[in-house]
């Protein structure tokens, strides 16, 4: 196959995933937008505590992802197997359940963090209500995770992107009512946010459920006569080939969860400010994250059926593809900083100030942060997630966190100092992906 059939069949593939992807960030941007009517701390609060709701969700993303490197293997080897796929399935989905649950029932003891941390009072009391009702709606999205990863490997993504596109308009009719007060529900302002991410969350699993059942080519899983009970062989591979994967993400999300702790020490404008850039660069991410799980795909498949050549030509495709396709991104955030800054600020405000100049640094970064996203997906279609782990930790906690204790701390760039930390980080982070994902197929080559 040529580079270019490549293209068109990456493309293919990942059309409906990065749609489904950014209907999943239009949800968290509802949520931004309308929490931001009710004042600054609100705003600031409910992106305090989604970064801390994101470091158990991202965790347990790893075995949920782990379901669909598994199932893209096995379908690329034998795609008639369906006894290993669907059991691949469940034992993932006892996995996400006998994990996320646990871990979300501990962010009930929050507010000590957010104290200790020294975050606003304000800020940190609204933190923590929102985040004692988020934390239900976390296993739910973990599991929707799992199964959207199924679909997609079995090649049907465009189920993945119906799904989270209707959950926006639920998503959104529930914030409508519940932090406003509309229609006769009560004025829970973040809370309700909250609250309605739970029935947007469990809408997600439910209608998955159901399109297994229903859809002909998902439904040949025979996913309810197949369910098995929790098997311990089964379990401890899925955990295995799962747990790097959260790592890297748990490495990750407490890096830039970090990043929010020490913005919010320099005042609630920066704090809101330093909330809008990681928003911008969120939704952008989406569209990288969308190609990577593609190049998932992808690599996976000629990796079960042993094509090497097949597994390096999918993975430069992704990463080249990925490069060009956030480089133009970059260039309009470049030329429209303020006036995206102003979407969630008022014109006037200082958050939008320190908005705009974060969001300079975030068009970089987001360069880098989209190359690394679909390198890393391809390694671990492959296996390989152990050494990615290593360059992630490395990346993030020493030359990203060095870089920022010197600059934040040590200058007067304060707030700035952080974005060109994290961006420093995600460069190294790509260079040292690429390299590995070279040299490692053309070994194997």
């Amino acid at each position: 196959m040529t580079a270019g059939k490549e293209v068109g069949r990456l493309l293919l593939l990942a059309a409906p995933i990065i749609f489904g992807n950014l209907s999943g960030v239009a949800i968290q941007f509802t949520d931004a937008v309308m929490v931001a009517q009710i004042g600054t701390s609100a705003f600031a609060a409910v992106g305090l505590a989604g970064h801390v709701g994101a470091v158990v969700f991202l965790f347990c993303s790893g075995f949920a992802q782990a379901i669909g490197v598994r199932v893209a293997q096995v379908a690329g080897a034998n795609p008639d197997d369906r006894g290993t796929l669907c059991s691949s399935l469940w034992q993932g989905i006892w996995l996400i359940l006998a994990t996320s649950v646990p871990l979300s029932l501990a962010l009930f003891g929050i507010e000590a963090i957010f104290v200790a941390t020294g975050q606003p009072a304000e800020v940190s009391a609204i933190a923590t209500s929102y985040i004692q009702v988020f934390l239900f709606s976390i296993p739910l999205m973990v599991l929707f995770v799992g199964l959207g990863a199924t679909a997609t490997a079995l090649a049907r993504p465009v189920l993945l992107m119906a799904v989270s596109i209707a959950a926006i308009g639920i998503n959104f009719l529930g914030n409508y009512a519940l932090i406003f007060g509309n229609w006769g529900a009560p004025r829970l302002g973040a809370e309700g946010a909250a609250l309605a991410s739970i029935v947007s969350a469990g809408f997600q699993v439910a209608a998955m459920l159901i399109l297994f059942s229903l859809d002909r080519k998902l439904a040949r899983l025979h996913l309810w006569r197949g369910l098995c009970l929790p098997r311990r062989h089964e379990l401890s591979v899925m955990f295995k080939s799962g747990l790097p994967i959260g790592l890297i993400l748990l490495a990750e999300v407490l890096f830039f969860s970090a990043t929010a702790f020490l913005a919010g020490r320099y005042g609630t404008a920066n704090l809101a400010g330093h909330q809008v850039a990681i928003q911008i660069v969120t939704l952008t991410l989406m569209i990288a994250l969308g190609l990577g799980q593609a190049t998932t795909v992808r690599v996976a498949n000629a990796y079960g059926r042993g094509d090497n050549a097949g597994v390096r030509r999918s993975g430069l495709v992704g990463a080249v593809l990925t490069t060009a396709i956030m480089t133009v991104i970059a260039a309009v955030l470049l030329g429209y900083a303020r006036s995206v800054a102003e979407v969630f600020m008022q014109p006037s405000g200082q958050a939008t100030v320190f908005a705009a100049s974060f969001i300079v640094i975030a068009a970089l970064f987001q360069v880098a942060d989209g190359v690394q996203t679909v390198l890393v997906a391809a390694l671990r279609a492959i296996n390989d997630s152990r050494v990615p782990l290593a360059f992630a930790i490395v990346s993030y906690w020493v030359v990203g966190m060095g870089t920022i204790l010197v600059l934040a701390w040590k200058t007067q760039l304060e707030g700035l100092g952080i974005w060109i930390g994290m961006a420093s980080a995600l460069f190294v982070l790509a260079i040292l992906l690429f390299g590995r994902f070279w040299l490692g197929v053309r070994h194997k080559a």
